[in-house]
């Protein structure tokens, strides 16, 4: 399915293409005080399943060559061997690993302290002079045209140590906040240790490589030197391939016990029962969306734009084509996440008395007809059948046009009328679908206290409490103006084994689900 839409993906990422995180109220993470030390098994194995052939290609561990395209689906595996600077947690912030603080100083200048004492799997010290050798590698192997490295990697220009667990980056070009963001506690700005064999990689994470069979199996033994080994829960990993394509071989293996946790698809978790449970992990950066042109017509009103907002019922397109497992979306971010801004979460909810006596205020008392052209692809076909019956109920007609050619049928076009499309993108890139010049900014739309916003938005760092506050001046002005259809957050969804996975909860990195190995453990 991945090697289906990737292409699809990256074109819509495109479409839609002092501050600090310094963490010290994170502490040092502890095991988890609720759950009673008889109930874990010290030596407990995770066998997990896990799609290792996404790309069609040999898995990579050199991380050079790892595209970074691809490292976000894949991050749990990653993290697992080499651990980040600061830890991502599920509510969008971060909070200290290897280092205990990593700070903005300003435009140019980043200040990272590191905790005392780290080393690598092989008992090598990871100090500020490491970090200088792993950065320096990357920005040395720039012109490899075979490097995996995105262009914005490379704004950082020197790595200065000033102490044994001190280092300073910097940049030339006003980077640094977004850097930050980008880099910091993804992939990409993990400490590597360079030259011994790529695949037998040396990290500093929770885990390291015992063993792989490529394309089929990996396994991870816990790493004795993590500097925080006591609150990792498993001792081990064995990990599965199971093809994503084909999530019934996953479930097979689970129900036969070969794996105790494997990824699905929603309409498959009626299969599950008794000790086999579903779990799913919402993601604020994976939604159905909808494109609104806004440029004439009944849709260039925000009250009509908000009555079609209004006029959704997304519980019941949850309930109907992703079987419960995704979560209403009514503004840029989901419900508890730190960006969330919850004075205006009920504005564009399901209201379809509203949505009459905004009609019939703009004009529209006797209905409506408007164009749909819904991309084929997770499942927004069947979306577009339900959004198209419940825009009925209020009075606007849906005419709908599926699309083999999304960007030249629809959006290069500018055609009227509205688009629904899968958006997987991060932070500020969610912007871009309301301003500036690419074809993702349908029908053009121009408004200057948006673009001001966004200007600010990506001038600061996104873990930043000044972050939140634009974010919620800019959830404020894009609900009022209903500037999209706010459709659903997609979740992803596995089942696992109760009996053997004690509190399961979902890792809030990657694609695939993985339990946390700081929460969840294998039953004594």
């Amino acid at each position: 399915m991945w090697r289906r839409i990737a292409g699809l993906l990256m074109v819509c990422g495109l479409l839609l293409a002092a501050c600090s995180s310094d963490s010290d109220s994170g502490d040092d993470a502890a095991p988890d005080e609720t759950t009673a030390a008889s109930d874990v098994d010290p030596n407990g194995i995770l066998k997990l399943g896990y799609d290792m052939n996404q790309s069609g290609n040999a898995w990579n561990y050199n991380p050079l060559k790892i595209v970074q395209g691809n490292s976000g689906s894949n991050d749990p595996l990653w993290y697992l061997l080499y651990a980040r600077l600061l830890r991502p947690t599920a509510d969008g912030a971060t909070e200290p690993d290897l280092a205990t603080s990593v700070e903005i100083v300003d435009t140019n200048r980043i200040d990272i302290v590191l905790r005392e004492g780290l080393t690598f799997s092989d008992g090598s010290p990871l100090d500020a002079e490491a970090v200088k050798a792993s950065y320096e590698a990357v920005l040395a192997a720039q012109a490899d045209n075979t490097n995996g490295y995105l262009p914005a990697f490379y704004s950082l220009k020197t790595v200065e140590v000033t102490g044994a667990t001190t280092l300073t980056l910097g940049f030339t070009d006003g980077t640094a906040a977004s850097w930050f963001d980008q880099y910091i506690p993804t992939f990409a700005g993990s400490v590597f240790k360079f030259g011994g064999d790529p695949n037998a990689p040396i990290g500093a994470g929770p885990f390291t490589l015992t063993a792989y069979e490529t394309g089929q199996s990996f396994t991870y033994a816990k790493n004795p030197t993590y500097w925080n080994e006591e609150a990792i829960k498993f001792a081990g990993i064995e990990i599965q391939s199971v093809p994503f394509a084909q999530p019934n071989s996953g479930l097979a293996a689970l129900q036969s016990g070969q794996i105790d946790v494997t990824f699905t698809e929603p309409s498959l978790l009626s299969s599950l029962g008794g000790n086999l449970v579903a779990v799913e992990k919402v993601s604020p950066n994976t939604s159905s969306n909808m494109h609104i042109c806004k440029k004439d017509g009944p849709l260039a009103d925000a009250r009509v734009r908000q009555a079609i907002n209004k006029g959704m019922n997304r519980e019941a397109i949850s309930e109907a084509v992703y079987f419960g497992t995704a979560e209403p979306a009514t503004e840029s971010w989901p419900e508890g996440h730190r960006l969330y801004n919850p004075a205006v979460g009920e504005l564009l909810a399901f209201d379809p008395e509203g949505a009459k006596e905004l009609l019939a205020e703009a004009g529209y008392a006797d209905g409506l007809t408007i164009d749909m052209y819904p991309i084929q692809a997770f499942n927004l076909d069947e979306v577009a059948e339900v959004i198209q019956q419940q825009l009925k109920d209020i009075g606007i007609t849906v005419n709908i046009i599926p699309t083999t050619d999304y960007v030249n049928q629809f959006l290069s076009p500018n055609k009227e009328g509205v688009g629904l499309y899968p958006s997987q993108v991060p932070g500020p890139q969610k912007l871009i679908a309301w301003t500036g010049e690419s074809a993702g900014n349908v029908c053009d739309y121009q408004n200057d206290e948006v673009d001001q916003l966004v200007k600010s938005i990506n001038g600061v760092s996104q873990q930043s409490q000044e972050a939140v506050d634009l974010w919620y001046q800019m959830d404020e002005l894009v609900t009022t103006e209903a500037l999209s259809g706010f459709i659903v957050f997609r979740a992803d969804v596995a089942g696992y084994n109760s009996d053997v996975i004690g509190d399961m909860q979902p890792w809030p990195v990657g694609n695939f689900i993985v339990p946390d190995p700081w929460v969840s453990y294998i039953k004594n």
